[in-house]
């Protein structure tokens, strides 16, 4: 695991912007008749490509492909609330908006 160098001019910044999209759904169906709702994005979150280029600048020497899973946690000390969250993140960029109307709904 690597913490985000913060305070770089080309980094992460320490607060970000997120907006929570419901899951599309659709029917599975069993080989043995069997079906139930599944979620094909549930632990996905989609980003901003050039978030993702700032993300690596702030992993420096650690840096990774744009396709990566992240481990974010955070704690509010005016609610004693805090926060985990872990999921694959994928850049939106061009390639992948070209493949689906859903990808151009979320950029």
């Amino acid at each position: 695991m690597h913490q985000f160098l913060l305070n770089l001019l080309d980094g992460v910044p320490p607060e970000i912007n997120v907006a929570p999209i419901k899951d599309v759904k659709d029917k599975f169906i069993t080989i043995s008749g069997g079906s139930f709702d599944i979620t094909p994005f549930d632990g996905a979150t989609f980003v901003n490509p050039f978030f993702a280029i700032l993300e690596n600048n702030s992993l420096c020497g650690a840096k990774v492909g744009k396709i990566k899973k992240t481990f974010i946690h955070a704690y509010n000390h005016k609610t004693g609330t805090g926060i985990i969250i872990k999921d694959a993140e994928y850049p939106l960029t061009n390639e992948y908006i070209r493949r689906s109307k859903l990808y151009e709904n979320l950029m």
